[in-house]
């Protein structure tokens, strides 16, 4: 049975991670670049803090200036980063493993990535994640994005997967290179957003930005 508040599912512990580091190309400083007023880290940590699913909110970076902000102003469990780690070009699963194998977790606990990039990433998608991964059982579930184009009234499959995915630590352990599920029982989510920035060029920060002007909240 799911225990809303406790973060305890069942006999699950389940922990978020996100990641920091410094060093971004595009965008100077991302991480702690301010959006809407506030450092972009915050707008996804103040959400995790608020799910209530979730027994431990975690930030894996290599930047000590960012651990001692994400703890003192969120609470959150640092998770340190080695450098070989911290790399453009490192891929967020190697990541992710790392991570896992830093923390008290269990093979049948849950830890789900969500990325900081994606400002807009309701709370109701994240507990609805950790909801399906109990329901079904999974080792892995992936949230997949559908955007509504108003426009012309049509959806559309994304190129990519969406802001949250979560693994079960054991399908993490045995990891073999292959994310996406296969041999081991995957789930994808698909979930439905008007809208939906992933802040990778200025140009999608200003386009954040502009929609922020018209409205559209991030702490959902």
């Amino acid at each position: 049975m799911l225990q809303g508040g406790s973060g305890v599912i069942g006999n699950r512990t389940v922990y978020s991670i996100s990641h920091m580091r410094r060093g971004s190309k595009r965008i100077a400083d991302k991480c702690m670049k301010l959006l809407d007023g506030v450092p972009l880290v915050s707008h996804t940590l103040g959400k995790l803090n608020k799910v209530g699913y979730i027994d431990k909110v975690c930030v894996s970076t290599s930047d000590d200036e960012y651990a001692q902000f994400v703890y003192d102003c969120h609470g959150a469990y640092v998770v340190n980063r080695p450098e070989r780690l911290s790399g453009d070009t490192v891929h967020h699963i190697e990541v992710i493993n790392h991570a896992v194998r830093n923390l008290d977790l269990a093979g049948n606990d849950y830890i789900v990535f969500v990325d900081i990039t994606k400002p807009f990433t309701k709370m109701e998608t994240i507990k609805k994640v950790i909801v399906t991964a109990h329901k079904h059982n999974a080792d892995t579930v992936f949230t997949s994005k559908k955007i509504r184009n108003k426009t012309i009234g049509v959806f559309a499959d994304a190129m990519n997967w969406g802001a949250v995915r979560l693994y079960r630590v054991s399908s993490l352990l045995n990891y073999e290179g292959d994310e996406y599920g296969r041999g081991f029982n995957h789930y994808d989510l698909p979930i439905i957003e008007d809208y939906e920035t992933d802040l990778d060029f200025p140009h999608d920060w200003i386009m954040t930005e502009a929609l922020i002007g018209a409205g559209y909240e991030t702490s959902r």
